[in-house]
């Protein structure tokens, strides 16, 4: 049984996915197809120009080696426990602090794995195939349970068309042919959503609708790179703005090292139309390795979601006339990155077993076989 289906514009109702962004929801009202963004124009120079173009180019012939492969990776979703409050623990905190000038340790928050994906990922051109076994965490009307729940899927891609069918007790059985049935294929499944560019864009899919601010070399601990800084606003029944900042290494096939997302809110909060603002941000680092000669691609993918916060909470010192409400660029202030860039609310790790690019798929790979 199969049914057909969009590659570009399947579900994102899972799990996983949808705790990755509920936090960054929460803040940006992202513009629709129709509404395009409305951004500040950042000419560039003549020499950062010239080096967009060049990175675009390198990017798109990076894109072209993938033909085919064969990838065994993991999805791993950790989130922080909220820390009980002990009075009793807060008083010997305030008397070492206060009374014998001992300043109280910071706590080490405890994380808890949420879900674990195993996916044995194949493709050649339009054919794909994924061996998918998650265990996570149940939850009963939104509240977590003790128990897990483990399943095991196989996909077979074939263009458009879709096959789907589920490990039971018994053996193997085709999935019926449901619209909901899409909802149990995640494009996080597929390595390129990983790679770079990210959510199996091309480079100037992943970077449309952003006006670039800063395209420049940047030297760390001795090693050039290529540093990106992309601004977008928009106006969607509230002022939001938000940057990405990219380093990409140019001797690595142009990938991605390190990513961090960032986005401010303001918005009216009462019938008076006090204007309040709110931060978010996201960091995403990669560990490339090279698997084929010329082939570099992330052995480790690790990203973090990090509380945001009015303004009033971020800078209580600061008076309210002094906000930088609506920054050109949506700087964070350095008081927000020191404070609040500790630790994240929730973690999302990407983990290479293994990985061989550019092989023959032999035929009997493509199709369900017991």
């Amino acid at each position: 049984m199969c049914f057909r289906r969009d590659t570009k514009t399947s579900s994102i109702n899972h799990v996983f996915y949808c705790a990755l962004l509920s936090a960054v929801l929460l803040f940006i009202g992202q513009p629709t197809v129709a509404q395009l963004p409305i951004t500040e124009p950042h000419p560039l120079s003549d020499e950062a120009a010239q080096l967009l173009k060049h990175i675009k180019t390198k990017v798109a012939e990076y894109d072209t080696q993938f033909k085919s492969g064969e990838v065994e990776f993991s999805i791993t979703l950790h989130q922080k426990i909220p820390q009980s409050t002990d009075i009793f623990e807060d008083l010997l905190g305030w008397f070492q602090n206060i009374l014998m000038r001992t300043p109280k340790a910071e706590k080490v928050p405890s994380y808890e794995e949420k879900g674990v994906w195993h996916i044995i990922y194949r493709f050649d051109g339009e054919r794909e195939f994924y061996d998918v076994k998650a265990r996570k965490k149940m939850e009963l009307d939104g509240s977590p349970l003790r128990d897990w729940q483990e399943t095991h899927y196989q996909y077979l891609i074939n263009g458009r068309r879709l096959h789907i069918r589920e490990r039971t007790g018994s053996g193997w059985k085709q999935v019926s042919l449901q619209p909901e049935s899409s909802q149990r294929f995640e494009d996080e499944f597929n390595i390129r959503w990983w790679g770079w560019p990210p959510e199996g864009l091309t480079f100037g899919q992943f970077i449309r609708g952003y006006d670039p601010v800063d395209v420049k070399n940047v030297e760390i601990n001795n090693t050039r790179y290529h540093y990106l800084r992309l601004y977008r606003k928009a106006q969607q029944g509230s002022d939001t703005a938000w940057t990405r900042e990219i380093w990409m290494h140019p001797q690595k096939d142009y990938h991605a090292t390190r990513v961090i997302q960032y986005g401010r809110l303001a918005t009216e909060i009462d019938p008076q139309g006090t204007l309040r603002e709110a931060f978010f941000l996201t960091r995403k680092t990669y560990q490339l390795t090279q698997y084929e000669p010329g082939i570099w691609f992330p052995k480790t993918v690790t990203q973090e979601h990090f509380d945001g916060g009015l303004m009033e909470e971020i800078l209580p010192d600061t008076p309210e006339s002094e906000y930088p409400v609506m920054m050109s660029e949506t700087l964070i202030p350095q008081s927000f990155q020191k404070e609040r860039l500790t630790w994240p609310w929730m973690k999302v790790t990407m983990q290479v077993q293994r990985a061989a690019f550019d092989i023959p798929i032999a035929k009997e790979d493509w199709h369900f076989s017991d």
